[in-house]
């Protein structure tokens, strides 16, 4: 059975006369009649009554027209869909993210999917280093982290905000009103995300740049718990001004440090990509910092 075979059956049972059903299918009656005659020996039923006066439908070719209607329905369904799928307007989006989705990106998805109601977007929270390894086995499309050189990955900056320590209120430097030099922490204990993280990569690096090796006293994996830690005076952390202006403590104090380092906040996808939706929502979020200027940057 082909497609063709339905269509020509639904032009002769709602016009009930092979002529005007060919004239209506732009070929001539003799091939049509043969296509009915065939389609009723392939489905083993005959669909029409006929005689030189007229084409009736059986009880068989009544039944048949109602479903032929539902199938021509779901062919033309599937069409859209997967026309809709290839252009990216319809499927769906794991975005898997470090530490906390910030208001930029939530109001990016919130607006994506105003606009593209039929690609769903699932979020999922998870370590940095486990973001990486999905992103490698293709296993998530997405994953939201901080910048950091991959061979694999490509990234799309969506906010940038410089690093900062913070303190216990208690602490020796908690009054100091101009920026910490990092090369001052270099006695205080640190609080830090475990060692797999990006984050600890960056703590780290900034550390060294700065001329030591920061005295880990205690590892949390996330920020809510680093906060507490610092809050109870075990020690002190470099966290980002956008991550301390969404979790506030009144027992922690947040100061600028110098030389001054930012945090990359980025949407990450893997270098060979295909995903149509993927690439829609990666336009979307492009066209978005683009046209509302939204890099931010504190």
């Amino acid at each position: 059975m082909e497609l063709r075979h339905i269509k020509y059956f639904i032009a002769v049972a709602e016009e009930l006369h092979f002529g005007r059903a060919a004239t209506r299918l732009n070929i001539s009656q003799p091939p049509l009649s043969r296509q009915i005659s065939q389609f009723e020996d392939e489905i083993g039923v005959k669909l029409f009554f006929r005689t030189k006066q007229k084409v009736e439908l059986t009880d068989a070719g009544k039944e048949l027209l109602k479903q032929s209607y539902e199938i021509l329905k779901m062919v033309d369904k599937a069409c859209k869909d997967v026309r809709n799928i290839s252009q990216g307007l319809k499927g769906s989006l794991l975005i898997s993210y470090a530490s906390g989705m910030n208001e930029v990106l939530i109001q990016i998805v919130l607006l994506f999917q105003e606009e593209f109601p039929n690609v769903k977007i699932v979020l999922q929270q998870s370590l940095s280093s486990t973001i990486i390894e999905d992103l490698r086995e293709r296993s998530i499309d997405i994953g939201v982290m901080p910048y950091f050189d991959c061979e694999f990955l490509q990234f799309q900056t969506v906010t940038e905000s410089p690093y900062g320590v913070i303190l216990p209120k208690t602490h020796r430097l908690a009054e100091r009103t101009s920026p910490i030099a990092v090369r001052e922490l270099a006695e205080v204990p640190f609080i830090a995300t475990t060692k797999t993280s990006i984050y600890f990569s960056h703590i780290m690096s900034i550390c060294n740049q700065a001329g030591f090796h920061p005295k880990i006293s205690q590892e949390a994996l996330g920020l809510p718990t680093i906060i507490s830690l610092v809050a109870a005076g075990m020690g002190v952390a470099l966290i980002s001004r956008l991550s301390y202006e969404k979790h506030t403590n009144p027992n922690i104090v947040f100061k600028e440090i110098s030389p001054v380092t930012n945090l990359q906040t980025s949407c990450a996808w893997h270098k060979d990509e295909k995903s149509p939706a993927v690439n829609t929502f990666l336009t979307f979020t492009q066209n978005y910092l683009k046209n509302n200027n939204v890099l931010v940057k504190k």
